[in-house]
């Protein structure tokens, strides 16, 4: 009886050792994604069919898609991975979502004028 007892103890006290030594401070913290800008303007007419957003808050590995790729298209800067470089195809609106592998987003507005690229 004494010696089953001194195992129940052994037991609770190694219970509440490893409960105490649980809490949320050790959980992992994502940050919201963040860009410099949340709408981007593409003139054709101007020379350049480009333009750009900085990712200035996120958990990297981004993944873009782009609404109507008629209008635009987007893609990662192979310089900075945290650049996105939209093109301007057509005259039009569309909207872009950026996401990170936490699954954290954000929508950028691209809105392309003048004549068509093609």
């Amino acid at each position: 009886m004494e010696k089953s007892m001194i195992c129940m103890a052994g037991a609770l006290l190694s219970s509440a050792i490893l409960m105490g030594s649980c809490s949320n401070d050790d959980l992992p913290t994502y940050s919201d994604i963040a860009v410099d800008k949340t709408e981007v303007i593409i003139n054709l007419d101007s020379g350049t069919s480009t333009g750009a957003v900085q990712i200035t808050e996120g958990n990297g590995n981004y993944r873009i898609s782009v609404a109507d790729e008629s209008v635009a298209t987007a893609a990662m800067d192979p310089a900075n991975t945290a650049r996105v470089i939209f093109t301007g195809v057509n005259a039009g609106e569309t909207t872009a979502t950026i996401t990170d592998w936490a699954r954290k987003s954000v929508n950028v507005v691209i809105k392309v004028t003048g004549q068509s690229a093609q």
